[in-house]
């Protein structure tokens, strides 16, 4: 049923064949300078948001995080969570996502 469904958005163009890095690192050269994610701690640039992810996605792969390797986290919506979110995906994780209590 799944495949099903990502065909019927692949047919529409609804998706590509691309990665969240993909996107992260187009628009990164695209618009390296200009804001990505702007929160309560301030504006992180796609280009510092892509370094951010590398570097996260370097530190899992450090600590034995390999493709298919589940990785938890807890953490606001924020620059923190755009740069787990891709660094998790980079370092060929699945990322699990708790809110919480309080955010629901």
């Amino acid at each position: 049923v799944l495949e099903v469904l990502a065909d019927r958005f692949r047919e529409r163009a609804d998706w590509g064949n691309f990665s969240i890095g993909d996107y992260l690192d187009y628009h990164a050269s695209e618009r390296g300078g200009q804001p990505a994610v702007i929160d309560d701690a301030g504006t992180v640039s796609w280009a510092e948001l892509r370094e951010r992810a590398d570097a996260i996605a370097a530190g899992l792969a450090a600590l034995g995080v390999d493709p298919g390797s589940v990785v938890a986290f807890q953490v606001d919506a924020s620059v923190e969570w755009y740069a787990l979110r891709i660094g998790v995906s980079r370092a060929g994780g699945v990322g699990v996502f708790y809110l919480e209590c309080g955010l629901l």
